[in-house]
């Protein structure tokens, strides 16, 4: 694993584009997003976050129909 793998909490919010550190915390006392605990210090692996936005990814329309539309 390489540093630029691992992010501090103040990276990994810009990188979620999260509103704020708390928003990020929440969502690790939620168990949401992977985490890693170094003593008291939390980092996140760049990886684990992609898998995470991939996850949640809500695919577009035309992606889940063949028809291009939503519902039959």
């Amino acid at each position: 694993m390489t540093e630029s793998e691992c992010l501090t909490a103040e990276e990994t919010v810009a990188y979620l584009k999260l509103p704020s550190k708390g928003a990020l915390f929440a969502m690790n006392t939620r168990r949401e997003i992977p985490f890693i605990k170094l003593g008291r210090r939390v980092r996140y692996l760049k990886a684990d976050l992609d898998a995470y936005l991939s996850r949640n990814r809500v695919a577009a329309t035309d992606e889940t129909s063949s028809s291009g539309r939503g519902r039959s």
